[in-house]
């Protein structure tokens, strides 16, 4: 899997938009769109300092840093663009695919990743730009995850696939997750926060 960080790789998908392999210097960006749209969505559904210790954990530019490192990651921001550059346009949202995760209920006898996040910037929320990213994203995943050949060497279709948690109360999201396929569930795990517990649904895309 090439380093995040290694080039811009970009992938031309919009007149206004590109998505590309995030930048180091994404971070600050990345950071800031993953702590305010998750507070966004989630605060009501908990107490403040649950959330605020949470982001505190998760969203600094620091752990994204670390995260975008990380090769078992794969970013990609959705990036506004800005003339003829396509590294100053505005970060706009953002996926992160990764491999090496699991769950009980995940099968391990298959190649799997999963979309560990996707956040858009509130302000581009209804533009298109969460299909972008989830369509780089699975594009990243087919090449990832099953290669140039489609088949075993018997002639079989291989299998492969993408899962990921999402709120059991966050129907929207499940919507949007369902458009893609992501009709399956394979089981729930708790996703906990302080003395905060909520239930996600794990469910997966077969490629």
């Amino acid at each position: 899997m090439p380093s995040p960080s290694n080039g811009i790789e970009p992938q031309t998908t919009s007149p206004k938009l590109i998505i590309q392999n995030a930048l180091p210097t994404d971070a600050e960006a990345i950071a800031e769109i993953g702590a305010t749209t998750f507070a966004a969505s989630f605060l009501h559904s908990m107490p403040a300092e649950h959330m605020q210790a949470y982001l505190d954990e998760a969203y600094t530019p620091t752990a994204i840093s670390r995260d975008i490192a990380n090769k078992q990651n794969q970013f990609f921001v959705a990036r506004q663009r800005s003339g003829a550059s396509t590294e100053t346009g505005q970060v706009v949202g953002f996926i992160q695919m990764k491999l090496g995760t699991t769950e009980p209920c995940i099968p391990r006898n298959v190649p799997m990743c999963e979309v560990h996040r996707i956040y858009v910037s509130v302000d581009h929320h209804g533009g298109g730009v969460g299909q972008l990213m989830m369509e780089r994203g699975l594009e990243w995943a087919r090449d990832r995850l099953l290669g140039p050949k489609e088949v075993d060497v018997d002639g079989k279709e291989r299998r492969a696939g993408v899962w990921l948690g999402v709120w059991e109360e966050n129907v929207k999201a499940q919507r949007f997750y369902g458009r893609w396929g992501f009709e399956e569930q394979l089981g729930t795990h708790d996703f906990v926060m302080g003395d905060t517990k909520q239930t996600d649904l794990l469910i997966v895309k077969w490629l």
